[in-house]
């Protein structure tokens, strides 16, 4: 039996040697390339451990407050920032963004360096005027949420919303990718959908299971026993989200179209107002989810009524 001759793909062959002459590229640049960290609240702490790991140096920190245990320069300001910086990475709160960037406008770096902030809000257009001094700019934020003693394997799988000028965001996903992220191109002008969505499936899960939790201590737990109640089951949920999707992982009466217990459930929730609220809005956006069908096409009429 004759074997056919292999086929050969030029298109292919050009795009792995583009993307190894990237990574090649890419790996040089980190070897070579000093990081600054602005700030040492719960962002650049993760940083400060996670970079190194990963090959970059972390060359110095700018923060008043004491650290213990850092091999990098501690400054205490932004202008005294060495000219051998090639990254300099803002993890500030968004209203103090607006000095730093003064500050490193006054800095004696220049020379195409790269600055970032990660504020998941604003845009690589905060630090605009930062290009009249040769910097690249680009706004890389990590979804995900720091309470200050994480670990960095916290930053595994996590999302990184990039944009900024094309150099800046390649810098930005490659470091990302470094850190065991996933980096995403974030449209300038959608950033704060994109903010939103965080905080809804974040800080808004919280205020979201605080309800649940005071419904529970209605009868009788405390809150460390609702707690306890209510964390499996959570688990499993975002479990099934993450195994199944959204629609294939709801249950209960919203999936069964079963009105009746959903009227009793907003009865019980009249003493309950704010709980109300929300289990009328969320059980409806379930249903719209779904889709009608008879029975669901009842139930979505007594919950559109009931807003």
């Amino acid at each position: 039996m004759v074997s056919s001759p292999r086929q050969s793909h030029p298109e292919r062959s050009e795009a792995s040697r583009i993307e190894a002459s990237l990574d090649r590229s890419f790996t040089s640049f980190r070897m070579t390339t000093k990081v600054a960290i602005v700030g040492y609240g719960r962002v650049g702490k993760v940083l400060l451990k996670a970079l190194p790991l990963a090959g970059w140096e972390v060359a110095a920190l700018v923060t008043r407050q004491e650290v213990q245990g850092t091999k990098c320069s501690v400054l205490s300001s932004i202008k005294d920032l060495p000219d051998d910086v090639g990254l300099v990475i803002l993890c500030l709160r968004d209203k103090d963004i607006a000095q730093a960037l003064l500050d490193i406008q006054k800095s004696e770096i220049s020379n195409q360096k790269f600055l970032c902030h990660t504020a998941g809000p604003q845009s690589a257009e905060t630090l605009a005027p930062a290009r009249d001094k040769g910097w690249q700019v680009m706004s890389w934020h990590p979804m995900q949420t720091f309470t200050g003693d994480d670990d960095v394997s916290i930053l595994q799988g996590i999302t990184f919303g990039i944009d900024g000028d094309e150099t800046a965001v390649l810098v930005g996903e490659r470091l990302a990718r470094d850190l065991g992220g996933v980096p995403y191109r974030v449209p300038p002008e959608l950033r704060r959908e994109y903010h939103l969505g965080a905080v809804i499936a974040c800080n808004l899960l919280i205020g979201l299971v605080g309800e649940a939790v005071e419904l529970l201590k209605s009868t009788g737990m405390d809150e460390a026993r609702a707690l306890q109640a209510v964390t499996p089951l959570m688990q499993a949920t975002i479990a099934n989200i993450a195994r199944k999707g959204l629609t294939e992982s709801i249950t209960g009466p919203v999936l069964r179209g079963d009105t009746a217990t959903i009227e009793r459930h907003l009865e019980t929730l009249r003493q309950f107002p704010e709980a109300e609220k929300l289990y009328g809005l969320l059980s409806l956006a379930l249903v719209k989810r779904l889709g009608d069908d008879v029975d669901r096409g009842a139930l979505r009429e007594m919950l559109e009524k009931q807003q």
